[in-house]
């Protein structure tokens, strides 16, 4: 899943709409311009928009739920822009609108989100990003772009399940079947009702990017272009195989909708862990990907893996799909999964924190692994495939 590849820590849960007219007082520190090449700047209509645009990003709006105050389906749940951290990662920087277009009824804002680096001494580029602007009722709202864009998508129901794709795909309904197949196959594992969802089709990783709004994210140019992610809180998936089934995503859907419900927390290892589990990763089903894994540390002649997950929680350096926290955090929840059912792998998953120190008490407490042998147990259970 796409959190997992969070570049510097760093990416963007996807958005919903905020109001304009009240922000709150001010929270962040960022620094806002409108670049010389927007020269319609001065219009009536623009000028408010800016104004809006620029109080709205220096708000508690933007990292804050205003159901209220934006005009969206039923469901979502989050502001406009809002990157992980964004309190964090927004002292400091710069953000220019570059462009400020019509859109029929709508306004496109294009922004520009820099920061300036004290030891290299020059300004770093995070994101462009769109969101668009819409006068109703004599307010200005504003949209996320991919709400903007699936109105302008092919659009087919299934189930649960709204899918979203461009003209040119064919859309496969065997594919489509899998997905609404597997909805209820997890509904009735986590105890849930049927999620619904919106599932947007997409080429590959760039498409994946450009559909939650991003002309530049520095992930979208990774060599794979197998990529997909979930916005778990709005009910997203944004799919990059082009294709109707990316099961590992969906499986996010509902682990984060069952520790919503416990009011509970959850480490990404356990999280990643069954969604591997469940979802495969890079489209490729658990065990094939410990084989995988197993024949990697055979030609390497691995002897030993860290017991700090850190240490492991990272691509494997030959460039592979398979993930430590993808396939070992997979082989965890497979081995409890076996041995307790699907009781003892939700009770495994809710932690008492998001800590690591909670995710080691929670293996040993399944599978008597403590700390100090994780590494070494790790490599033992994957030489077994």
């Amino acid at each position: 899943m796409i959190r997992s590849i969070l570049f510097l820590g760093i990416y963007l849960l996807l958005l919903s709409c905020c109001q304009s007219q009240n922000p709150k007082e001010a929270q962040q520190n960022i620094n806002f311009q409108v670049n010389f090449n927007v020269i319609n700047k001065d219009g009536k209509e623009e000028k408010e928009i800016l104004a809006f645009w620029q109080n709205y990003l220096n708000s508690e709006d933007l990292v804050r739920n205003h159901e209220n105050d934006w005009i969206t389906r039923k469901g979502f749940e989050w502001s406009a822009i809002n990157l992980i951290d964004f309190r964090k990662i927004a002292q400091g920087e710069q953000a220019t609108v570059i462009a400020l277009n019509k859109k029929g009824d709508f306004y496109r804002i294009k922004t520009m989100l820099s920061k300036y680096n004290d030891s290299l001494k020059i300004n770093t580029l995070n994101f462009i990003f769109n969101t668009y602007v819409k006068k109703i009722n004599k307010q200005w709202k504003l949209f996320s772009a991919s709400e903007y864009m699936m109105n302008n998508l092919e659009h087919q129901k299934l189930g649960s399940i709204d899918f979203y794709y461009n003209s040119k795909h064919h859309f496969n309904k065997k594919n489509a079947a899998k997905t609404d197949s597997l909805n209820h196959f997890l509904a009735k594992q986590f105890n849930l009702q049927v999620i619904d969802f919106q599932y947007i089709v997409c080429e590959n990783r760039e498409e994946v990017e450009r559909a939650r709004g991003y002309d530049f994210a520095p992930i979208q140019f990774a060599p794979s272009d197998y990529a997909g992610c979930a916005d778990t809180h709005n009910k997203i998936i944004f799919a990059g195989n082009d294709s109707e089934f990316y099961p590992h995503e969906q499986v996010h859907l509902y682990t984060f909708q069952y520790a919503r419900n416990k009011g509970a927390a959850y480490h990404h290892w356990g999280d990643e862990g069954i969604a591997s589990l469940f979802g495969g990763n890079g489209g490729v089903a658990l065990e094939e990907n410990l084989k995988l894994l197993a024949a990697h540390f055979r030609s390497t002649n691995t002897t030993s893996l860290p017991n700090d997950i850190n240490a492991l929680d990272r691509p494997l350096k030959d460039g592979s799909l398979i993930s430590y926290h993808y396939s070992l955090g997979g082989l965890i929840c497979k081995k409890i999964y076996e041995k307790e059912g699907m009781n003892g792998l939700l009770d495994f998953f809710i932690t008492a924190d998001d800590s690591d120190a909670a995710y080691y008490a929670a293996v040993k407490k399944h599978l008597g692994i403590s700390k100090s042998e994780f590494g070494e147990k790790m490599l033992e259970m994957v030489l077994e495939f």
